[in-house]
């Protein structure tokens, strides 16, 4: 049996201990009802990330305290650079480090917080 890149990084993820979830093609909208519930092991991979999926990940407790900084904005990217420490687990998009990737150490789970820009307004 063949994997495309999106199965081995599923794999990769999984062998992490992280938990891939698949995400319609070119979106980061996850796949199916309860998604956040769903804990896949290798065997899933094959039937669960074909047809162009995209592959998320969930944070917190299901990935063993995976954390996400989300760094979309210049705000967020300066402010990141002088708070956040260092990791070489980061990446994005057009040249940006829009994600920087992080383990919450003895923590099963965590709030996700999520702050908008009070001036810019953008649709959710």
């Amino acid at each position: 049996m063949s994997i495309d890149e999106t199965q081995a990084a599923a794999i990769f993820y999984i062998e992490r201990g992280w938990q891939p979830v698949p995400l319609y093609p070119r979106s980061k909208r996850p796949i199916g009802d309860a998604w956040q519930d769903r804990r896949r092991t290798k065997a899933d991979v094959a039937k669960d990330f074909i047809d162009g999926v995209n592959v998320g990940l969930l944070t917190g407790g299901a990935s063993h305290g995976l954390a996400d900084g989300d760094l979309d904005t210049v705000e967020a990217r300066t402010l990141a650079s002088h708070y956040l420490p260092q990791t070489e687990s980061r990446f994005g998009y057009d040249g940006l480090v829009t994600h920087v990737l992080y383990i919450a150490a003895n923590c099963s789970d965590f709030l996700t917080l999520q702050f908008r820009d009070p001036i810019c307004q953008r649709p959710s």
